[in-house]
């Protein structure tokens, strides 16, 4: 450096001198004919021994350091040397021999000075590294944004947007250069605006990256609504967003499915109507308010009488319309404020608010049962629809005690007993039927003890042969020796034994108990015919002349000293069945009697549809025979009929000498009554005629 001239020796000095950067003074080797093939380092500095990593590399060439990466710096050195003009810039060495060279990016400076240069440089190739990563993350969030399915949008401090993603146009129309400058409520529905203002106030006093969760209403260019799904994150701390950034996806099908599902989920999808989920909690509101008010409010259930027969005779497709119409009757007829709901099968249930004190709930169940029932045509199928309504009303201080449940428990219990009572009727509850069902029930768990035990006694009263004037026959009654030590007549408990089918099973012990004594009698020389009542249940159970056919063979009885009684109620529900079955009954030698007659719907027409013997004239008649010439006239006409048709005629009822005298003249063939003889057991009657 002795001979460098000053400029040289106060440059490189000054380079040299860096403490981080590399500096070298090069110094151009050059061949016979002149030209410059290479540099020598004349001069290094520490950072630049040790970023060229040969020891000694002061007087060696470029070209002997770098190898096959020189050629770029070789390159840049001579045109600096040839232009003489300073030069600044990166460079990238290659080298296939030296990994330490391969792929580096420098940054470098080179100054001629005289016919040497300076040069200064320094290793950025993790700069480059790190901003070439950066652009390219920069790249791909920019292409996620642009690309992505939800919008991305950034609002300044004031609400304005400041950029918006294409997604913009592809969902609401407005494309993106559009929406900038437009405030978020222009992007909202108007019934957001508050709700909106006060979640962008609030997203603006969040913590910096504080994530906030919205739905809102958003307006589509067109004019149409969507539902979006927003997060809003304060980026007002971020230098590249400078304010809220918005991120929000169209959930408009979401919602719609969601809102469609919770239908479901509370609605009957036949109907539409609400389902027992959706009543429940209306009524839990209802009666609410009747607990604070005491305002009346009733659940009613409605069944439709004989829908399975509906369903069986034209298809289900038919019974489902007429569930449809009978909904939108039902919804028609009531309130705005009340509910109408389908529990299922045949099955609906109203719930009846704001009912005045002064309301008959009579009239109501009046008016629901007038709207629903009637003729009907439901796919070119004529039919007749008729209701069974039950109903329970809760009031004043009931209000608070009474719960959704109970009022439930109570209509549907209401509803079954105007079923009980022959359909197409309404039942209020009451206090009065609560405790008849109880009885009921009472009644039957006796009644299943004593088939089980032996409290069922068979008792026999006699049958007059009017023109002999002897015992001919006796008609088996049943009555019932309750553990109290009580006898129980017919009529406080074959009601309940009919409801329940537990007739059917009393039944076949009171007739095989029957045959057994006729044939005791008639072993005895006493040809009685035995006479036993076949209800409506007996008479259409699957096995009843295997029955019959069991208690004549078991107990030896001719079948012709068996007389089985029906009424005319009994066959009512199915003819053609039940005379099927009385005809080969009959075939056998039984004899059918038709008891009760009279009283009936068409008494006459039944003695030509069905299989009859004998015709048993109803006590009602008798008991005003002596009283009433128009009860005469029509004993005597239907005497007279009867015997028309080959019929015998009993006069059942029988309590006066009076009544048996007139029966006499009249023709009647048999009689029976508390004036000829009670019912008594089977040995008292045997002693009576032995006597």
């Amino acid at each position: 450096m002795t001979e460098a001239p000053e400029a040289l020796r106060a440059l490189a000095l000054g380079a040299l001198a860096h403490p981080r950067d590399a500096a070298v003074v090069y110094r151009p080797v050059h061949a016979p004919d002149g030209r410059t093939v290479d540099f020598t380092y004349e001069l290094l500095n520490a950072p630049a021994e040790r970023m060229l990593g040969v020891s000694g590399a002061r007087g060696r060439t470029v070209g002997e350091v770098l190898v096959d990466a020189a050629p770029p710096v070789l390159e840049r050195c001579r045109t600096v040397l040839g232009t003489g003009r300073p030069w600044w810039g990166l460079v990238q060495l290659h080298s296939a021999e030296d990994p330490r060279w391969d792929g580096r990016w420098y940054e470098w400076h080179l100054v001629p000075v005289e016919d040497r240069l300076v040069g200064r440089f320094r290793d950025v190739t993790a700069e480059r590294e790190a901003a070439a990563a950066a652009t390219a993350s920069a790249h791909l969030a920019r292409a996620i944004v642009e690309h992505a399915a939800d919008v991305v949008q950034i609002y300044d401090a004031q609400g304005y947007t400041t950029y918006a993603s294409p997604a913009m146009e592809r969902i609401l129309g407005w494309d993106g250069e559009e929406v900038v400058g437009m405030h978020y409520r222009d992007l909202i529905d108007a019934e957001f605006h508050a709700f909106g203002d006060e979640a962008f106030a609030a997203a603006l006093a969040d913590p910096p990256d504080t994530v906030r969760e919205i739905d809102v209403y958003v307006v589509h260019k067109d004019g149409s609504r969507r539902w979006a799904e927003a997060r809003l994150s304060n980026q007002l701390h971020d230098p590249a967003i400078r304010g809220v950034l918005v991120n929000w996806r169209d959930v408009t099908g979401q919602r719609r499915m969601r809102e469609d599902l919770e239908h479901q989920a509370l609605h009957d999808p036949l109907t539409a109507l609400p389902n027992r989920r959706l009543f429940d909690d209306h009524l839990a509101l209802a009666l609410a308010h009747t607990a604070r008010t005491g305002e009346p409010v009733a659940v009613v259930f409605v069944d439709l009488d004989h829908f399975k027969l509906v369903n069986d005779t034209f298809g289900h497709p038919v019974g489902d319309r007429l569930l449809v119409e009978t909904a939108d009757r039902l919804r028609r007829v009531l309130r705005p404020g009340d509910t109408v709901a389908r529990f299922g099968g045949d099955e609906f249930v109203l719930l009846l608010q704001d009912l005045h004190r002064s309301m008959d709930i009579a009239t109501v169940l009046r008016r629901v049962m007038d709207a629903v029932t009637g003729a009907r045509t439901v796919d070119g199928h004529d039919l007749h629809v008729s209701v069974s309504v039950g109903a329970s009303v809760c009031a004043g201080t009931r209000g608070a005690a009474v719960t959704g449940d109970q009022l439930l428990s109570e209509a549907d219990t209401a509803m079954y007993e105007a079923k009980r009572r022959g359909r197409n009727r309404f039942q209020v509850f009451s206090s009065q039927l609560r405790t008849d069902i109880e009885h009921r029930m009472r009644t039957e768990s006796g009644l299943r003890r004593a088939l089980a035990g032996d409290e069922l006694t068979v008792l026999y009263q006699p049958v007059l042969d009017l023109p002999s004037g002897a015992v001919s026959g006796a008609e088996a009654l049943l009555r019932w020796d309750d553990p109290a030590g009580r006898r129980i007549g017919p009529d406080e408990f074959l009601g309940v034994a009919e409801e329940t089918g537990l007739i059917v099973d009393i039944g076949a012990g009171v007739l095989r108990a029957a045959c057994a004594r006729g044939a005791q009698w008639d072993a005895a020389g006493l040809p009685l015919t035995v006479a036993v009542n076949l209800s409506a249940r007996e008479l259409v159970a699957p096995g009843l002349v295997a029955g019959v056919v069991a208690a004549l063979d078991a107990s030896g009885l001719d079948p012709r000293r068996l007389e089985l009684e029906i009424t005319e109620t009994t066959v009512l529900a199915d003819l053609p069945a039940a005379r099927r079955t009385l005809e080969a009954l009959r075939e056998m030698g039984i004899g059918i009697a038709l008891d009760d007659f009279g009283t009936g719907y068409s008494s006459l027409t039944w003695l030509q549809q069905l299989p009859a013997d004998t015709v048993k004239l109803d006590r009602s008649f008798i008991t005003h025979l002596c009283r009433s010439a128009q009860d005469e006239a029509i004993v005597s006409a239907v005497i007279t009929l009867a015997h028309a048709l080959g019929l015998r005629v009993v006069g059942e009822g029988v309590e006066t000498a009076q009544q048996l005298q007139v029966l006499r003249r009249l023709g009647c063939d048999h009689a029976q009554g508390f004036h000829l003889g009670r019912p008594l057991a089977a040995d008292d009657l045997t002693a009576l005629l032995h006597a």
